[in-house]
């Protein structure tokens, strides 16, 4: 399986991964609008401005932090111990 996970790349022959996650903040972004969509009308009818606030400070926050732990995986993904 290891020998799976990298394949020789034909431009400039360095190693590139298989497996990449390029479609991963596209995918957060279609998770955040879903989850945006379906609490619109419970937050507009039951929830207060302070309610509101939360959710949506929580939201982004949960956001920029998946969004930096991809950027942190894309960093150090095939790089070797030694380099940190």
């Amino acid at each position: 399986m290891g020998k799976e996970r990298t394949r020789k790349c034909r431009c400039g022959g360095r190693y590139e991964s298989v497996k990449r996650l390029s479609g991963f903040p596209a995918q957060v972004a279609v998770v955040l609008c879903f989850a945006a969509a379906v609490a619109a009308y419970p937050l507009a009818v039951k929830g207060s401005a302070d309610i509101l606030l939360a959710v949506v400070v929580g939201a982004l926050l949960s956001t920029v932090n998946a969004l930096l732990g991809y950027l942190a995986i894309q960093f150090v993904f095939d790089k070797i111990y030694s380099v940190f």
